[in-house]
């Protein structure tokens, strides 16, 4: 049986990266699919416009990829509903010019 990288990108809203981390690494330690070695990987990938972009990457035995892909992307959208966490959707300000 090989081993394959799971790898996600989520974006958030929260300002606090350290509790956001701390949430993830609790939701990866729950799941016994997923491999301590090689170590989970959670870091901050990018700053963008509206969002706080955090890249995840673990580790599977291969016929556990899809079910734990899905299974922490699962996780994750629930927990972060009942910490406060929010994610961020694409908005538009308009003004309109009185003539």
């Amino acid at each position: 049986i090989g081993v394959r990288l799971v790898g996600s990108e989520m974006c958030i809203r929260d300002r606090d990266y350290d509790k956001v981390k701390a949430v993830i690494e609790t939701i990866i330690a729950r799941d016994s699919r997923i491999l301590t070695d090689p170590a989970p990987f959670i870091a901050l990938h990018a700053l963008a416009d509206s969002s706080v972009n955090i890249v995840v990457r673990v580790w599977v035995e291969s016929p556990n990829y899809w079910e734990v892909y899905f299974g922490i992307n699962q996780a994750v959208y629930a927990t972060f509903n009942e910490k406060g966490i929010n994610f961020p959707f694409p908005q538009l300000t308009v003004h309109r010019a009185d003539n």
